[in-house]
């Protein structure tokens, strides 16, 4: 698409010519007139009363583009100008009773002419594209210059994807030229259609082209498909391009625009009608139009609501009109002259099925407004299930209508005449009958209860009994297998007794009950106590029974080790029995306690924690005492026998670990500006004698210095040494020089070369040459320099030296002066 310098020509706008926003809307519409051949109409709506005359003047012909459907390239050869026929006056008016109607005047302009599509492949796209909407547009982004693009699309005939030859639908009404604020619309901009297709409204975006640049473009700066739409703004948008309450909207199928405008101005709409030909889309006719919205005083607006289609011969009625002081009503029913009304809201009989064109006449004084619209009646079809019914017990029963040729919905989901259901409940369905629907109901009663006898029994041993066996209250009769016909009964055999009942609503049901009676289960289960490591067994007894131990074993002795309760559920017939038993364990009294280490050497008595007596010893198999003495490392095993005469095993680890190894130097005599660091290498904790934990320690004092390290195993081991300081161990004057010879003669070769000493005291000297440049400097007394700079032996002459440095005796010094370099 060209790019739309709106930026740009928003700061230029009052460099151009503005005659071009005149437009008020506009359609394109064609029409088949056999074989390849079509009549193509543009319908242009300008504004007459604002509008440029030179614009309305240049539109005298009017530049139709068609475009390939497939491609969109534009094909020169079928594209037209086309002069205008015209102009009408649109004077369309949908109030009767406005006293101050506005000074709004539109034309319509007709561009007519016939065009030979043969058959393409995608089909064809027609555009007349033209700019400038008017600057006083409410509901469009910078509508001065936004231009206007109306379109249509001829789909492909034949071939893959064609459809057959078609003719665009056409409205029935020009637009109105002016709406009231406040007063209620109700206008019908329904389409016709030529081949009686399907047709379908709704509202869309308008569409744009052209700039203020070139406001009648050429076709070879024309658009081309897909098309841009303009830009609405706040918050209107293609379904809400007007403010209104109600808001506007119009009918999908009827195609009437209906809403109560509430603000003034200019509002561009788009609406479009729809055509489908067997379901599917093969069409489109785009209005767009400027709705003109004017603050009216209105004496009386006549406008009514009725649904376009009417399922029943019963009509309710909403009049909406405004102002009326008396109304009449025509229902549409031709012969009759009692089919009107004078109430507001009225309801009317029809006497048949038909479409009936209704009219209403709103009064106020010497004014009088009318609005109409059609009504189709369709006759009533409801579908018959029957009545009501009561079903006993469980079910399938078969719901069905009767008259096919329909479609039948059911409240079930499910489709058809006929459904099959089996509970019971509210069931309707709905018959559609084009677009009527209509329902029936059936209510389904389904009686489930059912008797119940209590006193089902098994005995569990071989003793008399007398057994209650009671049906329940509420049903009216009881007959019992023994033919009594009382709710309950007493049983004194074995054996199986039924009775049968019947409920108040006519149902009958029957039920058994069983006596049964078996010999006695004996079970005899006793708590323990065993020791840690071994079992104990139990017997559940009872010969010819089933058994569901707690832990899932399922015979009849069972084994157990581990403390806890355990149960057990013992089946024979249909008798069952129940016990459990707790099985604890002695406690266990070995402790020796948690492995060892030692550092250096071992020297460890074991013996049991807590004191224990116990009757028997066993260290490593051998020694009988309650206490080992151990000197080497190594695991040492006891096994006991507790006085609950339990044998119980513990074992514990003695290791044994180096100490650590290390040295500090040893004692010395040192320059009393001179610092040793003292490191006794990596260990996991450090305790110097001031107790400072860190790894190393500086001599800044005489005195003595020890260290306790202790590595990864807790192990410790320590460490001292004396350090005395003495000023005056070595000389703490020094002598440069004032002249050396770098000539490698192996006499006076380097500088200072004076063999002053220093126990790594503070010591610095540079030279520089005249210009005061540094040429050399060193940070220890025995480096000296060779008199070469990057190599080479500097020039003879005299250079500056500084030297500063810390005596023997901590304290600091400096020198400077000048040395010759002689060769």
């Amino acid at each position: 698409m060209r790019a739309r310098l709106f930026s740009i020509l928003l700061f230029l706008g009052g460099c151009f010519n503005a005659g071009a926003s005149h437009i008020v809307g506009g359609e394109i519409t064609y029409r088949h007139l056999g074989s390849f051949s079509y009549e193509i109409k543009l319908t242009l709506f300008v504004d007459c009363q604002n509008g440029s005359p030179q614009a309305i003047a240049d539109d005298l012909n009017a530049r139709i583009g068609v475009f390939d459907g497939s491609s969109g390239q534009l094909l020169t050869t079928l594209s037209r100008e086309v002069r205008r026929t015209g102009p009408t006056r649109v004077q369309k008016l949908n109030y009767n009773c406005v006293r101050n109607l506005p000074n709004q005047c539109v034309d319509k302009y007709e561009y007519t002419f016939t065009q030979t599509l043969a058959q393409r492949t995608g089909g064809y796209f027609l555009s007349f594209q033209r700019c400038c909407r008017n600057q006083i547009i409410s509901n469009i982004y910078d509508p001065g210059f936004t231009g206007a693009n109306y379109w249509t699309y001829i789909p492909q005939v034949n071939g893959s994807g064609g459809r057959g030859f078609n003719s665009s639908p056409v409205f029935k009404e020009l637009p109105p030229n002016f709406l009231c604020t406040n007063a209620w619309l109700n206008f019908d901009h329904s389409a016709t259609d030529a081949d009686n297709d399907s047709l379908s409204y709704e509202f869309f975006t308008p569409y744009i082209a052209g700039d203020r640049n070139d406001p009648r473009p050429t076709f070879n700066n024309y658009d081309r498909p897909p098309f841009d739409t303009l830009q609405w703004i706040g918050s209107y948008n293609y379904a809400n391009p007007m403010d209104g309450n109600p808001k506007f909207k119009i009918d999908p199928e009827t195609g009437r625009l209906t809403g109560i405008p509430t603000r003034e101005g200019q509002y561009v709409v788009g609406i479009k009608v729809k055509e489908y030909r067997n379901g599917v889309l093969i069409g489109e006719t785009k209005r767009d139009y400027q709705f003109y919205v004017y603050r009216c005083i209105v004496d009386v607006v006549s406008a009514f609501y009725a649904p376009n289609y009417q399922c029943g011969y019963r009509v309710a009625f909403n009049n909406q009109s405004q102002g009326a002081q008396r109304y009449r009503w025509d229902f549409g029913v031709a012969g009759r002259s009692d089919d009107t009304s004078n109430l507001t809201n009225p309801v009317f009989d029809y006497p048949g099925p038909g479409l009936y064109r209704i009219k209403l006449i709103a009064f106020r004084s010497n004014c009088v407004d009318s609005s109409d619209m059609t009504v189709q009646v369709y006759p009533p079809r409801y579908p018959d299930l029957g009545p009501d019914t009561l079903i006993c017990g469980a079910f399938t029963y078969t719901l069905r209508v009767k008259e096919s040729g329909f479609q039948y919905n059911w409240n079930t989901t499910q489709t058809g005449m006929s459904i099959n259901v089996n509970r019971g409940g509210l069931y309707w369905v709905e018959k559609v009958d084009g677009r009527c629907r209509w329902r029936d109901t059936i209510v389904i009663t389904n009686d489930l209860s059912r008797v119940r006898v209590t006193g089902d029994t098994v005995i569990c041993n071989e003793r008399p009994f007398t057994a209650t066996l009671d049906a329940g209250a509420g049903y009216r009769r009881y007959t019992w297998s023994n033919g009594s016909p009382n709710r309950s009964i007493q049983a004194t055999q074995v054996g199986s007794y039924w009775v049968e009942t019947e409920n108040s609503n006519g149902c009958i049901t029957r039920d058994t009950a069983r006596i049964d009676q078996y010999p006695e289960l004996i079970l005899s289960l006793r708590d323990t106590t065993i020791c840690p490591g071994t079992s104990t067994f139990r017997d559940a007894g009872n010969p010819g029974a089933t058994y569901a131990w707690s832990d899932g074993q399922s015979t009849r002795v069972a084994e157990f080790k581990n403390p806890g309760t355990y149960s057990v559920i013992v089946r024979r017939d249909k008798c069952s029995e129940n016990g459990s038993f707790v099985l604890n364990q002695h406690a266990p009294e070995l402790e020796l306690g948690p492995d060892t280490a030692f550092c250096g050497n071992v020297n460890r008595r074991l013996a049991p924690l807590f004191g224990r007596n116990f009757q028997t010893y066993r260290w490593n198999g051998d020694v009988s005492d309650p206490v080992l003495t151990v000197t080497l490392p190594g695991k040492y095993y006891l096994r006991v026998t507790t006085q609950n005469g339990c044998i119980e095993n513990d074992s514990v680890n003695i290791v044994l670990n180096p100490l650590p190894q290390f040295r500090l130097p040893p004692d010395t005599n040192i320059c009393l500006s001179a610092v040793l660091e003292l490191d006794p290498g990596p260990y996991s904790a450090y305790r110097w004698q001031d107790g400072d934990d860190k790894r190393t320690k500086k001599t800044f004092d005489a005195g003595l210095y020890a260290v306790e390290v202790t590595d990864e195993n807790g192990c410790k081991n320590s460490d001292s040494m004396q350090v005395e300081k003495d000023p005056s161990k070595l000389p703490s004057e020094m002598y440069v020089p004032s002249a050396f010879t770098p000539n490698g003669d192996g006499w006076n070769d380097v500088f200072p070369g004076h063999g002053f000493r220093s126990d790594d005291g503070f010591y610095e000297m540079k030279v520089f040459n005249r210009w005061g440049e540094k040429l050399w400097e060193a940070n220890k007394p025995a480096l000296n320099w060779d008199g070469r700079i990057k190599d080479q032996i500097v020039p003879e002459g005299v250079y500056i030296y500084m030297v500063n440095w810390i005596g023997c005796d901590n304290r600091r010094r400096s020198l400077s002066g000048n040395v010759s370099v002689l060769k």
